[in-house]
């Protein structure tokens, strides 16, 4: 059985609409009550705080005034205490056509930043809240689409601002951009430089440049990083056992993937599981 068939990546009917804003209460048509994946990103935004909020490997506190983005394919778990409220907004990422925004979006996930973009924040709860439901009034009559996306593209700026501020607005090339996207969606079959450098039109030589300009290692180590991430998801998933998650991720072997995982992570597989377990997630 596939990992794919245990961590279901659970899509969503936009129908006319590529932007959905609904209330944090709202019941999903799949279980939300189980760790799950989405193949779209969700803006939380917190008026009333409580409860915790896991994403990937860390479990966040839920406080007033606070905002948190999930990006697609991450585990995600909300465990909303009474009371608390607020709004999700839902896009696919066919939504962010800025290529600028479009790569501070990528950049920060990449660079590991935190999904709590903000909490106990009045004045920038209010700033998102506004976006928020001028995207809400405009989700019919003419040229209601454009609109939206148009307030989604000015939100998503307003919200990134710090990932910004932090890169100086320093820009990277597109081929960078298209690479990170690239390994995003194939990091399950594709391990190989070779692979990439192909698909992009890029030499393997230019290509490693820019992964040590941008993320400070060559693109095996940046590809390997991705690795280690999807599976510690699986990992933390526990649907699979250790042999099954090897094979799935294109290893030969569990003890070839027992070896990778040892010396990307100075870890075993099963210590990676403990360790995330002991976190409470």
């Amino acid at each position: 059985m596939s990992a794919n068939e245990n961590i279901k990546l659970h899509a969503l009917s936009f129908g006319d609409s590529l932007i959905k804003v609904r209330d944090i209460e709202h019941k999903n048509a799949y279980d939300y009550t189980k760790k799950h994946r989405h193949s779209y990103f969700e803006l939380m935004l917190f008026e009333q705080g409580g409860g915790d909020n896991l994403i990937d490997f860390v479990n966040y506190d839920v406080k007033a005034y606070s905002c948190f983005i999930i990006f697609p394919k991450q585990i995600h778990l909300l465990h909303r205490a009474p009371g608390s409220f607020g709004d999700v907004v839902q896009f696919n990422s066919s939504s962010v056509t800025s290529d600028k925004l479009n790569l501070i979006v990528q950049e920060h996930l990449w660079y590991g930043r935190s999904a709590l973009l903000f909490e106990e924040d009045h004045l920038k709860f209010t700033e998102v809240k506004t976006f928020i439901e001028l995207i809400k009034a405009n989700s019919r009559g003419a040229y209601s689409g454009e609109t939206q996306h148009a307030l989604l593209q000015s939100l998503l700026f307003v919200i990134m601002k710090q990932s910004m501020e932090m890169e100086n607005a320093v820009y990277k090339p597109a081929v960078f951009s298209e690479f990170l996207k690239l390994l995003d969606s194939e990091i399950k079959n594709q391990h190989k430089v070779r692979f990439y450098s192909e698909r992009l039109n890029v030499s393997e030589k230019k290509l490693s440049q820019l992964s040590k300009t941008y993320l400070g290692g060559t693109t095996l180590s940046v590809i390997h990083d991705k690795l280690i991430t999807e599976i510690k998801r699986l990992l933390l998933h526990g649907a699979l056992s250790h042999k099954e998650i090897a094979y799935d991720l294109g290893f030969d072997s569990p003890s070839s993937f027992n070896a990778f995982v040892k010396r990307r992570t100075s870890l075993t597989p099963g210590e990676i599981q403990n360790q995330l377990s002991a976190l409470g997630i």
